[in-house]
């Protein structure tokens, strides 16, 4: 979390001839969050934003930053409210929304993940990592036919697109589109070989275990288990998303999707 350096030139450049008071008390307090010393870097944080005569861009380092403080002491509510109040003051912050993105995850609030991550693509167009977060949260959600226009928009050229467009498109009873693209070595081609027919499911786990270093068990475990799922495969679906709790990390959008998976599962067998 050190940026006093970034910090010193930014208030250099841009506090201007005339100090004031909440100049100097944001100065402390940034030398204080450099440091790791956080319980003074809140009293300074205080102060600095109390003044009320910080310029808007120093308005939102002084809420950004002291965020970041009472995230690191646990006080979410306290942080997400800072958070907001450096978009409010700056409103293209594409830091603070990451930050308030990582707390409406931590409570799973994925309506508000969404909202976030939208406003991200609007500034990024063309940011593949954010479309697809897009797509995770629409599925997350339960809407698979914005989720399969976000999957579809790659889906020609990144196998990964390719393949969550499948699922969401059998999710909705549409049919499969097919790969246009070269099966070379590699992941997750074993996976696109399984989609199309041409590799059984116990080749695909084998193989994915030569990808470890690029997560290939915990997308083999999401990508088959969702297959089975839309297929109605209870049995193949429980085990291979089962599988993605313990091969997945617990912070990815793939977890998430595994977990809210098996939830789905219980309730529908609870109701039977």
């Amino acid at each position: 979390m050190k940026k006093i350096a970034f910090a010193a030139l930014l208030l250099a450049a841009s506090a201007g001839p005339a100090a004031c008071a909440g100049y100097d008390d944001l100065n402390v307090a940034l030398s204080y969050f450099d440091q790791e010393k956080y319980d003074s870097a809140l009293v300074w944080f205080d102060k600095a934003i109390a003044a009320g005569d910080l310029i808007p861009d120093l308005q939102r380092l002084a809420y950004l930053d002291r965020g970041m403080v009472h995230k690191s002491k646990g006080k979410l509510t306290e942080a997400l409210a800072d958070y907001s109040a450096a978009i409010a003051a700056q409103p293209d912050d594409m830091l603070a929304y990451h930050e308030r993105i990582s707390l409406y995850l931590a409570t799973n609030d994925y309506e508000k993940t969404l909202a976030d991550y939208e406003v991200l693509r609007k500034q990024r167009p063309r940011d593949y990592e954010f479309l697809m977060n897009v797509g995770y949260l629409n599925w997350l959600l339960g809407r698979y036919e914005p989720s399969a226009e976000v999957f579809s928009r790659y889906s020609e050229r990144v196998m990964y697109s390719w393949l969550w467009l499948q699922v969401a498109s059998l999710k909705m009873d549409k049919p499969m589109t097919e790969w246009k693209g070269q099966l070379r070595a590699g992941w997750p081609t074993p996976l696109i070989a399984f989609y199309m027919g041409k590799l059984p499911e116990s080749d695909v786990l084998e193989r994915a275990k030569d990808f470890e270093s690029i997560n290939g068990l915990c997308s083999a475990d999401i990508l088959l288990g969702i297959w089975h799922a839309v297929h109605h495969e209870d049995m193949g679906a429980t085990t291979r998303l089962q599988s993605a709790l313990d091969s997945c990390n617990k912070e990815t959008f793939y977890w998430r999707i595994a977990r809210r998976e098996l939830d789905k599962q219980k309730s529908t067998d609870t109701g039977k």
